[in-house]
């Protein structure tokens, strides 16, 4: 790729879970996106084109990646 790129985030909490929202512009298929759950952060990696993203969230030690959804150009991670 030429260029790496932070994608933007926004984190909410609802209730006993956590939902973050990662917007992946460009980005078309939920193949074309990595998720790697380490013990104490998630790693998301997603290429399009000549462009990639990469964003480390950090997650406090009780909560587990819970769900996954890509829709529209957004991807929704939901933390249990």
């Amino acid at each position: 790729p030429k260029t790496t790129e932070e994608p933007k985030c926004e984190v909410r909490p609802l209730g006993d879970r956590v939902v973050v929202e990662i917007k992946l512009p460009g980005v078309k298929r939920e193949e074309d996106i990595r998720i790697d759950e380490l013990e104490k952060s998630v790693e998301v990696k997603a290429m399009v084109k000549d462009k990639a993203y990469f964003k480390i969230l950090t997650k406090p030690a009780q909560y587990r990646l819970s769900g996954k959804k890509f829709s529209n150009g957004k991807l929704f991670l939901e933390f249990y």
